[in-house]
């Protein structure tokens, strides 16, 4: 018989959300996703594979999330390292969300070309500068530097 923990990982595996799995274990929603959380060990190798970077957009952060995948199709492989990543905070909440991704406006550095997405309660207001290399120029072309004759 599969522990509470196993069954939690063999229904998120599955598909099934944290609110499906807390109904059908009685517990609350935060609890699953305690249950099925990669250990602190592990979370701590995935960060410092990805040098406190974020895998999808590059920023640098200490307040990553892990995130599963979602490769894994046997319990065991749930929380190994090839089905996890280290995302920033606004790229995880854009991966789970698919509507919250058709609502962030995707903003370009024109300095790095660096790309990333605004947090939907912003979007009436710009950036003050590209999260990648800091510039209060983003919005403008980097001049290209004239060769002398």
């Amino acid at each position: 018989m599969l522990s509470r923990r196993e069954q939690a990982i063999q229904r998120r595996v599955s598909g099934a959300t944290y609110q499906d799995i807390a109904d059908e274990l009685g517990i609350s929603r935060q609890r699953v996703a305690a249950m099925v959380a990669a250990p602190k060990e592990i979370r701590n190798i995935v960060r410092d594979r990805a040098d406190f970077a974020c895998q999808q957009c590059g920023i640098s952060t200490k307040h990553g999330h892990v995130h599963h995948v979602g490769n894994a199709t046997l319990i065991e492989d749930y929380n190994d390292l090839p089905n996890l990543l280290y995302l920033c905070i606004s790229c995880h909440r854009i991966t789970h969300d698919e509507v919250m991704a058709l609502v962030n406006k995707a903003h370009t550095c024109g300095r790095c070309a660096h790309v990333w997405h605004q947090m939907a309660r912003l979007q009436d207001r710009l950036p003050k500068c590209c999260p990648r290399c800091k510039s209060y120029y983003w919005q403008e072309p980097r001049k290209s530097e004239e060769v002398a004759p």
